[in-house]
């Protein structure tokens, strides 16, 4: 079968600069929760369990939502983050056949995108059986919202009689290297106690599980994260591996944080949990769970989203953000800059393979192109060719059917018909263009 070749877009790689993390410092936003479905029909209000990948300067979400009886899939879409839109005709990822494994519930989504595909692991299940049946799906889809399940379901599924994971798995995260999927996925035998096991695939449909599973343990009697350590999140900075993940009694969870250099042994942080349920009488008073964190480096801050829950009222999402520490040990200013000027940065990572991302900033609203040669001049790529906002803007470039070599990226702002020089763009009315060099190599 043919290796797909794709990257985890929830997760920023840091290039040449290696960034220490300060992820015990998490401040909730003062809005929250900043998204629950109430459009009705496929869902009661509230959502939970949300996937989020920022795609030319939008973010996109895959959200889980309860009908009363049923958990389906939905999607919505935002330009800042937190103030989002429901798609009209939610659910985009519905139950499975009678019998099968996904019957009465989908959740858990987890979405890569490869520069034309959209790649989903999520978690099904059937009640209707005994012991209920849980285990990983997959689909694809062209546009994030028509999705077509893999034919050959689940995926992963529960271990054998008397493994760790014979009862149910779910909770997938994968990260995909350049020629080998990641997955990190929850699991648990009989009674209350589930932990976090690894699994790798050469396509992302056919798994091998590691042999030494579980890769994350629950806490013993007792610590904060007893009985459960599931629902992880990872993402991969260039040298550490990093997990955010829920731990605690059901539904009364609280969101911890781990480091592994190999993906397998994991260090837990000594200040766990890093996000708590809110005061008493507050809309998450009761847990915490499902962490979905980026890196937003225009802005030298974490982003998360969570859901949250009070007790007798449905689930809903939050967002918390947390200040980066750079390897100085100085604190970067977590409040937006305007910016002063045009400025292009050097893309990361580079060189690169299969992707990478390229970051400007616009002193005002403009139009802008943003474009991609070879070394002979020849337009290979066009990622923007629009009027933008004022502000920081972050597009990806996929490579992966190009040959390695050297390419050029250039950024062009303002009115065309004046001079291009860099000079230039500090005065009224004319244009801004900067060319930068990167490098694909396979």
């Amino acid at each position: 079968m043919k290796t797909l070749r794709m990257i985890l877009v929830l997760v920023f790689c840091f290039g040449l600069v290696q960034l220490c993390l300060a992820q015990i410092e998490w401040e909730k936003h003062r809005d929250n929760p900043i998204f629950t479905d109430t459009t009705g029909g496929w869902t009661l209000p509230g959502a939970s369990g949300s996937s989020i990948l920022l795609i030319d300067s939008t973010y996109h979400m895959w959200y889980v939502g309860f009908d009363g009886t049923n958990f389906r899939i939905g999607y919505a879409t935002s330009l800042d983050g937190f103030s989002w839109e429901p798609y009209t005709n939610n659910p985009v990822l519905n139950l499975g056949l009678p019998g099968s494994y996904e019957e009465t519930s989908l959740t858990d989504p987890f979405v890569i995108y490869d520069g034309s595909t959209f790649h989903m692991w999520y978690s099904g299940t059937n009640i209707t059986v005994s012991p209920w049946r849980e285990a990983i799906g997959y689909a694809t889809s062209t546009d994030g919202i028509n999705w077509t399940k893999y034919s050959d379901q689940p995926v992963l599924d529960k271990g054998p009689t008397g493994s760790w994971d014979d009862t149910k798995i779910f909770g997938p995260s994968v990260f995909f290297d350049g020629s080998l999927f990641h997955m990190w996925y929850s699991g648990g035998s009989t009674g209350t106690i589930r932990h976090t096991g690894y699994a790798t695939s050469p396509d992302g449909y056919t798994w091998t599980k590691y042999a030494n599973n579980p890769v994350m343990i629950a806490g013993s009697f007792g610590d904060w994260d007893y009985p459960r350590a599931t629902q992880p999140r990872v993402f991969f900075d260039g040298s550490t591996y990093h997990m955010f993940y829920s731990g605690g009694e059901w539904s009364k969870e609280s969101i911890g944080y781990a480091t592994s250099s190999d993906k397998i042994t994991w260090t837990k942080n000594t200040n766990n949990p890093i996000l708590n349920k809110g005061t008493s009488g507050s809309w998450d008073d009761y847990s915490v769970s499902h962490p979905s964190v980026k890196i937003d480096i225009n802005d030298s801050i974490f982003r998360m989203w969570y859901t949250g829950v009070r007790s007798g009222y449905p689930a809903h999402i939050g967002y918390a953000t947390s200040p980066i520490d750079t390897v100085t040990g100085i604190k970067d200013n977590i409040q937006i800059k305007v910016p002063q000027d045009f400025d292009l940065a050097q893309n990361y990572p580079n060189p690169f393979n299969p992707s990478t991302t390229i970051e400007f900033t616009l002193p005002k609203s403009e139009f802008v192109g943003l474009k991609v040669y070879n070394i002979l001049g020849e337009e290979v790529s066009t990622l923007v060719s629009r009027k933008l906002n004022q502000g920081n803007h972050t597009y990806t470039f996929y490579g992966k059917n190009l040959a390695s070599g050297i390419y050029y990226y250039q950024l062009t702002a303002g009115d065309p018909s004046t001079g291009l020089s860099r000079a230039a763009s500090r005065g009224s009315g004319q244009r801004y263009r900067e060319v930068k060099k990167m490098i694909l190599l396979r």
